[in-house]
């Protein structure tokens, strides 16, 4: 419930879908401002919690 990455109730986990497909799974999400690093860019750390999230 309060994962920092699948979580709904934390208040900036970026809202992540995972689904099954083909063997694997897909996440899914639309990054807000609270997760953007340089400018128009999301954060490394962000991109790097979405990856460890699904490949856990």
């Amino acid at each position: 419930m309060y994962g920092p990455v699948t979580g709904a109730g934390s208040p900036l986990a970026p809202p992540m879908r995972v689904t099954p497909a083909d063997g694997g799974f897909v996440g899914r999400c639309d990054l807000g401002i609270a997760h953007e690093g340089p400018p128009g860019y999301v954060h490394g750390g962000v991109s790097a919690m979405l990856l460890d999230e699904l490949m856990g």
